[in-house]
């Protein structure tokens, strides 16, 4: 929490230094976001599931001359843009504690392990006028090493709730890699309304699975290649980008190969695991308010995302996010 403040600080103080306000470009950029199911429409409220994760972002377009502008060129037509996007995050998953088992007051069973995944990401990203194509590494830690419980306990001190009790039970140490690919791109074009398929599959130790998706947007947006929908609202020039303010809405169909939040570690054996396994399809169902103008972006999302285990529920979360440019 102590270093999580302490990049707020520097990052805030970055924005109002006057060297940066005197910077005519818009090519670089930072995001801070914070999911938790506290964030939800719900009325009652309890960790499960996805409980909480803490994201950072930096971003940054590349310049035409380069040689990763050059290379991707040669492989995809009518490249407008190719932005650089390093991600560092923390996620907590924990039981549904209403259905935890317990016998003679001892824990015995779980409707989802508890696990704590800390993670880094690469993501390049190729924007043209049609489409956006990424790819996105991600190298990362389950386990008590990630330090999720630890966050999870200072953030219930904080707020003066009880801690959760059965960390203890959570997926053992284990590193973890993936490599994921994906494609987007618009299928119906009017002024102020848009819908487009996404498409991506990921291959790796942590998660393997491919997705499939509809979103559609209803407002003020810009097109593919210059708009915080992607991303891809990154320039050069001296002109800012238009505002834009619109809901966004949609589904994603994920079929599942391999979830080690829910599976444990590939490889070697797992303990304090006792799940009837993982449903091999689910649904993520979402929508989100956005708005941008020049150097500030915000944003809130709302997830519905249904059972992932055979003994799982549906369930809930918000996730709540500011860009800026610097």
């Amino acid at each position: 929490m102590n270093k999580l403040l302490k990049i707020s600080v520097l990052l805030f103080l970055a924005l109002v230094n006057p060297s940066f306000a005197q910077k005519k470009d818009y090519n670089e950029e930072f995001q801070l976001q914070n999911d938790n199911d506290i964030l939800t429409f719900k009325r009652k409220v309890a960790d499960r599931y996805y409980s909480f994760g803490v994201h950072l972002d930096y971003r940054k377009i590349i310049r035409e001359e380069s040689k990763l502008y050059l290379f991707t060129a040669k492989h995809k037509n009518n490249l407008k843009k190719v932005i650089v996007n390093w991600h560092a995050g923390i996620e907590g998953y924990t039981s549904d504690q209403t259905r935890d088992k317990q016998e003679n007051g001892v824990f015995v069973a779980f409707d989802r392990p508890y696990a704590g995944w800390l993670f880094a990401e690469n993501t390049i990203t190729a924007a043209s006028s049609q489409s956006i194509w990424y790819v996105k590494t991600t190298l990362g830690v389950l386990g008590p090493a990630s330090g999720a419980e630890k966050l999870q306990d200072n953030f219930h001190v904080l707020i003066n709730n009880p801690k959760l009790e059965n960390w203890d039970n959570q997926i053992q140490n284990e590193v973890a890699l993936n490599l994921e690919f994906g494609v987007n791109f618009a299928i119906i074009k009017w002024s102020h309304f848009d819908i487009h398929s996404q498409s991506s599959a990921s291959l790796g130790t942590q998660a393997t699975f491919f997705k499939q998706g509809l979103m559609g947007r209803l407002g003020k947006f810009n097109t593919i290649d210059n708009t915080v929908f992607y991303h891809t609202n990154l320039t050069y020039e001296d002109t800012p980008p238009q505002s834009e303010y619109f809901l966004e809405f949609g589904a994603h169909l994920v079929t599942w190969g391999y979830k080690a939040t829910i599976q444990g570690r590939m490889f070697g054996e797992n303990t304090n695991m006792n799940t009837d396994g993982l449903h091999r399809v689910n649904v993520d169902v979402s929508a989100a308010l956005n708005y941008s103008r020049k150097k500030f972006t915000v944003f809130f999302r709302h997830h519905l995302i249904t059972a992932e285990t055979s003994r799982g529920r549906h369930f809930y979360y918000g996730s709540l996010g500011i860009i800026f440019k610097i």
